[in-house]
């Protein structure tokens, strides 16, 4: 039985599902006009694959491009697999989309920052935290996940470390 709704995993595990379907029209039909991907992921997520050099300069997490030069994108309802260049050398990388921290495309101005299930249960087990009243509701819950930063990790070893700030791609209306 259940006590309550879990809404925002129902959210993350539909936007997650969204960026899969993107994905997958990109791997059929390539980037359309300025649209590029700035991606990032816990490297240290159950199934993710990328090489032992990779996992020991990034082994929490990391952020990597679609945009220009990648190969082999494929994608299924799990998981995606490509190959990006590190360093000049390719590396086939295997993320599952649970393992999805952010998503964004600046072309469009439009971001998303994931929780996992565990930071969702951790929030909610803050003594500080509060369930945001109902005129609240969802602006509370944007607001919240736009303020947060991506990893300050760039998609290529030996690169300038950059943060996305979230807030910056949000749509507005």
């Amino acid at each position: 039985m259940w006590e309550k709704i879990d809404y925002q995993v129902y959210i993350d595990r539909a936007m997650r599902s969204m960026v899969g379907r993107l994905l997958a029209k990109v791997a059929e039909e390539g980037l359309p006009g300025e649209h590029h991907f700035v991606l990032s992921f816990r490297t240290d997520a159950d199934q993710v694959e990328l090489s032992p050099s990779l996992r020991a300069q990034y082994p929490e997490e990391i952020t990597i491009v679609l945009q220009h030069q990648f190969w082999e994108l494929e994608v299924d309802d799990e998981m995606f697999a490509v190959t990006l260049k590190f360093g000049g050398h390719p590396e086939r990388l295997c993320v599952p989309f649970s393992a999805l921290t952010a998503f964004v495309d600046p072309a469009a101005q439009f971001g998303m920052r994931f929780e996992s299930e565990a930071e969702i249960q951790a929030d909610r087990d803050r003594p500080d935290s509060r369930a945001p009243s109902p005129s609240e509701g969802a602006v509370a819950q944007s607001s919240k996940a736009s303020a947060k930063r991506t990893s300050d990790r760039s998609s290529s070893p030996g690169s300038e470390a950059s943060v996305v700030n979230m807030e910056d791609f949000r749509r507005r209306s």
